[in-house]
Formats: structure tokens, C-alpha cells, sequence
């Protein structure tokens, strides 16, 4: 398996220098478009961990694009890189579920780090899970038994409110105004929140893969991060 690969789009050329220099000798494979066209053939024929997009594209817009990604693959992680006047636009993309990260322009390398990695993290999180649940319901078909599809459907169940999770604090974090006195408290706050979710959908993976999955569907009480610790060999 080879680097991560990213890509990003961007009409303006010196934002796309400026996230090749930030992003230049770290451990990714960048691919840098400057309209949705050419960013759209290289995605037929690329498998993607994180997509960012400008919303003002010329022809095909930034949304346009990202609704493409969401219908081709849907765990490749979707990122606005969002100028001041997107907002409203930024806004909508999160309520209708097409965003779930955003960069302001112009980029700070801090933060676009920050976003890069966690969406990485999020992606190959996400791979892992689809892999062993489709390990677990061949497993589940060849003994014959409903566990599997059981396991399936309650990850699925426990997905759902974790990614609402994650667009609430996105749509939080765009309506926080800069001359907000609490705004840099504020966000602290809402970045932990946002870590938990991802913690918690790291659990959500461990508990409904792990060998000895049949405590979840037993009336005795269960610890998951025991779970975890006991597949990660830790305990």
C-alpha cells in the first residue's frame, strides 16, 4: 500500500503552490487541479482518500464536484478550502451532508495539516471497517448463523448518529465570529468534540469486528474500551 493519496482543486494558482509547499516532503500523494474536469478524470481512474475543493470552480462548480465524489466514493473524505464570501455556500454544503471539513483561504499550514491528516485518518478508518465487516459476514454466511448480520446492522445503526455528530460541530464551527471573546475557548471546545467522534467511531469499528463480538448481544454489561485494548494487545 502505497502513500495516501490526496487531491485538491483550486482555480487560483497561488493557493495551489502555497498547499504544495506546505504538503511538499510529508507523507502523501498530492494531486493539484486547477478546475473540476481534470480533477474528475483523475478520480475515475485514482482511488482517493480526501478530495478539497474551492466552491467557485469556472464550468463545474466545487459542489458539483464533491456531489460526484459522495455518489462515486463515499469514503473519501470531502473538504471545502472556503474563501470569506463562501460562507452562506459552505453553510448549505454542510447542512445537505456534502462537506465534512473545511480550510479557510488563505491556508494556514497548521491548520490544513491538522485537516489533512485527520481526514486520512478517517478515511483509512472507515476502508478498515467496510473490509472487516464484509470479512465478518462471509465468516457469519459459512457458519451459518445471523451473527454477522447482526454486527453489520448495529454498526450501521451506531454510524449514523456519529457523523451527525461531526457535521453539528462543522456547522458550529463556521458561525463562530472572529471578534467572538470566547471564540478561541469555543473552539477548543468544539475540536474536542470532534476528536471524541472520531474516537468513537474507531470503537464503533473495534467492538463490531472483534472475535468475541457475541458479549454485545448478551444482557451482561459490556466495557468496549476493554474490547479494544484486548484486540490492540494491550492488556
Amino acid at each position: 500500500m502505497g502513500d495516501p493519496r490526496v487531491v485538491f482543486v483550486d482555480s487560483d494558482s497561488g493557493t495551489l503552490k502555497t498547499i504544495s509547499r506546505i504538503l511538499h516532503g510529508r507523507p502523501y500523494e498530492c494531486a493539484l487541479f486547477d478546475n473540476a474536469a481534470d480533477a474528475l478524470t483523475y478520480l475515475q481512474q485514482h482511488t482517493v482518500d480526501l478530495v478539497a475543493s474551492e466552491l467557485n470552480l469556472p464550468e463545474v462548480d466545487g459542489l458539483a464536484l464533491l456531489r460526484h465524489v459522495e455518489h462515486r466514493c463515499p469514503d473519501t473524505v470531502r473538504v471545502v478550502l472556503v474563501a470569506a464570501e463562501d460562507r452562506e455556500t459552505l453553510l448549505s454544503a454542510i447542512a445537505a451532508g456534502l462537506v465534512q471539513r473545511y480550510v479557510p483561504k488563505p491556508c494556514s499550514g497548521v491548520e490544513l495539516l491538522s485537516v489533512v491528516e485527520q481526514s486520512v485518518s478517517l478515511c483509512l478508518l472507515r476502508n478498515r471497517y467496510a473490509q472487516l465487516t464484509r470479512e465478518q459476514v462471509q465468516r457469519g454466511v459459512a457458519a451459518g448463523c445471523g451473527r454477522a448480520e447482526r454486527q453489520f446492522s448495529l454498526a450501521q445503526a451506531l454510524r449514523l448518529p456519529v457523523r451527525s455528530i461531526g457535521a453539528a460541530v462543522l456547522l458550529a464551527s463556521v458561525q463562530l465570529r472572529d471578534e467572538d471573546p470566547m471564540h478561541d475557548e469555543l473552539k477548543r471546545c468544539l475540536d474536542t468534540v470532534l476528536e471524541s467522534a472520531a474516537v468513537l467511531q474507531k470503537l464503533i469499528v473495534e467492538i463490531t469486528t472483534h472475535p468475541q463480538e457475541a458479549a454485545l448481544f448478551s444482557g451482561r454489561c459490556v466495557d468496549p474500551y476493554r474490547i479494544m485494548e484486548t484486540r490492540n494487545g494491550l492488556s
